[in-house]
């Protein structure tokens, strides 16, 4: 009787220890998984149940559940790519127990987690362009602000450039017709001022909306020039061109001799022969009334290379005289350039083309002139005359000039208040001052 009594009680304790040996060792950390799930601490709870799935694995008792667990808290994170993932891990089951959420169910919430994502790229993509508008209508003002100050500084070249960086940019976004136009317009004026008629044309038929890539605007905006106004300058400024073109028809044989002979008297150096044959030129076309002002530049850049500052000064301006300068021509702003730079050095008291004794002949820094009959019509950059104007300048600007001239000023000082300067080859002074008192010794300088 004591024995069964004994074996009742062993089972009685036997049996629910060997129940809980059947647990997995993961289970108190499932479960805790599962209560901070509830709790919507998604992270935790996903750090967790990864550690189960990864435990269950290595002792070969893992279920999909595990996956079902991960993808729920990757969906509470707004992370839908993976959530997605895990999901159809577990849609991946040949079979589900009745307890465990259905296929029917998992799916349903695969394409919420779908269309979140959908919704969530639809957001960032309006934000991303917004942002992108944003930064080029910032880009496009700064050109404009830029345009507009090289413009009232009268740069046009450089206000040109501005001008058209932000007329390029406005045709990558809609809304911006009205601001295509209007830098189309700035354009056309800043080739204007640069006297280049038939680029200004083209910009200004781009303003009217001929060609321009927009469509026409249907009125124009309030204080902007009228088309009539606009239309009236186009068919002038080509009435002009039309007449230059007739005029550059072929000179005769004479004019070309001419032009010819000045040609190879500038290339030998003999510039002043080549300027009087210039000169020549330039009577012949004006009989011929086929004037051009190219050929006053031409004289001037001879008269400039032969050391007659006056004459070429008084070519150039000839030359800006032109009512437009056609493509290929020295920029006005060049010109004057070379005007400013021979009136400074005519106020220094020297010509710009060296000494006197190379009159007729130029210096040598003149061999590298940037005359562009020498170099192609469109290579007449301004670099040669800059480097010949530090040339001539360098020395003023030396360190050694002005220590030469501290030097020079102290000596005149010292001779002054010495009395005189000794003359080793009298033994005297050349003022020959009065004898000094006794016990007085004259200190000599």
């Amino acid at each position: 009787m004591k024995f069964f009594t004994f074996l009742f009680a062993g089972f009685y304790f036997i049996l629910p220890l060997a129940a809980e040996a059947k647990k997995p060792v993961y289970a108190a950390t499932y479960q805790k998984a599962k209560k901070l799930y509830e709790k919507k601490k998604y992270n935790e709870a996903r750090t967790l149940f990864s550690a189960v799935k990864d435990m269950a694995k290595n002792d070969k008792s893992y279920y999909v559940i595990y996956d079902y667990r991960i993808g729920i808290c990757y969906y509470g994170e707004g992370n839908y790519e993976k959530a997605i993932e895990h999901l159809k891990i577990y849609l991946g089951a040949a079979s589900l127990p009745k307890s465990w959420p259905t296929k029917k169910q998992v799916r349903k919430l695969i394409k919420k987690a779908k269309n979140e994502m959908k919704r969530i790229s639809n957001v960032k993509d309006k934000d991303k362009l917004a942002q992108r508008r944003k930064s080029m209508e910032q880009k496009i003002e700064k050109h404009k602000e830029m345009g507009e100050q090289y413009y009232d500084k009268e740069k046009y070249n450089l206000a040109k450039n501005q001008y058209y960086s932000a007329y390029t940019l406005t045709k990558k976004f809609e809304g911006q017709t009205r601001n295509y136009y209007y830098y189309a317009y700035k354009i056309a004026k800043c080739y204007e001022k640069m006297k280049n008629l038939k680029m200004a044309i083209r910009y200004y038929k781009k303003y009217m909306g001929i060609g321009g890539g927009h469509n026409k605007l249907k009125s124009m905006h309030y204080g902007w020039p009228s088309r009539a106004k606009i239309r009236s300058l186009i068919n002038h400024y080509e009435n002009l061109l039309k007449k230059e073109n007739a005029s550059n028809v072929s000179y005769s044989n004479n004019y070309n001799k001419v032009i010819s002979q000045a040609d190879k008297l500038a290339s030998q150096g003999k510039f002043e022969k080549a300027a009087v044959k210039y000169e020549q030129a330039k009577k012949i076309s004006l009989r011929q009334n086929n004037y051009s002002r190219l050929i006053d530049y031409m004289i001037g850049s001879a008269w400039q290379r032969a050391g007659k500052p006056r004459k070429a000064i008084k070519a150039y301006k000839i030359y800006l005289k032109a009512k437009y300068i056609s493509s290929g021509w020295p920029h006005t702003g060049e010109v004057s350039g070379r005007i400013r730079m021979l009136k400074q050095n005519l106020d220094r008291g020297y010509a710009f083309s060296g000494s006197s004794k190379g009159k007729g002949k130029g210096s040598q820094s003149d061999d590298q002139d940037d005359d562009f009959r020498g170099h192609g019509k469109n290579n007449y950059g301004s670099g040669p005359i800059k480097d010949d104007i530090d040339s001539e300048t360098k020395w003023f600007n030396s360190w050694w000039f002005y220590t030469a001239v501290g030097v020079a000023t102290l000596l005149v000082i010292g001779v002054t208040f010495s009395g005189g300067i000794y003359s080793p080859a009298f033994s005297t002074y050349s003022t020959d001052p009065a004898a000094p008192a006794n016990g007085h010794e004259l200190f000599r300088f």
